[in-house]
């Protein structure tokens, strides 16, 4: 008989916490729900809409307009870090080549542009000019 009171005791006081317990989550709940409310409150007096469906709808145009204006941010992104490899790359290579004379590279094509005899261009006897070009430079 002791142990039928030892769990009837200890099913009296479970059942107590049980209770307990419920009547907690019971006012977490309101005080969750309180919070929603006054944040609907909130967000309606801001947008002045009053319908939910509306609301929802208006929510979602502006979602789907910043992800396509985050794409394009993201875009512009990749293309800058290209932008900027070739300009890195362009500047390794003045750097390479910066300080270095004529003399370093006998195929580079400015050397080779020095040693054609200059034409010039008012020379009448001279085959290859273009006659606008040539009169707009004698005139």
């Amino acid at each position: 008989m002791y142990v039928c009171i030892i769990n009837k005791s200890l099913y009296i006081y479970q059942g107590s916490r049980d209770i307990e317990k419920d009547e907690t989550d019971i006012q977490n709940s309101m005080e969750k729900v309180q919070a929603h409310e006054e944040s609907f409150a909130q967000i309606l007096k801001a947008t002045q809409i009053t319908n939910i469906k509306e609301l929802v709808e208006t929510f979602v145009t502006a979602e789907d307009r910043n992800f396509s204006l985050f794409n394009y941010v993201n875009t512009l992104t990749t293309q800058l870090e290209g932008y900027q490899e070739k300009i890195d790359k362009l500047n390794a290579d003045i750097s390479q080549y910066k300080g270095k004379g004529m003399s370093d590279n006998p195929n580079n094509p400015s050397i080779t542009l020095l040693m054609i005899e200059p034409i010039d261009p008012c020379d009448n006897n001279n085959p290859i000019r273009n006659k606008s070009y040539v009169l707009s430079l004698c005139f």
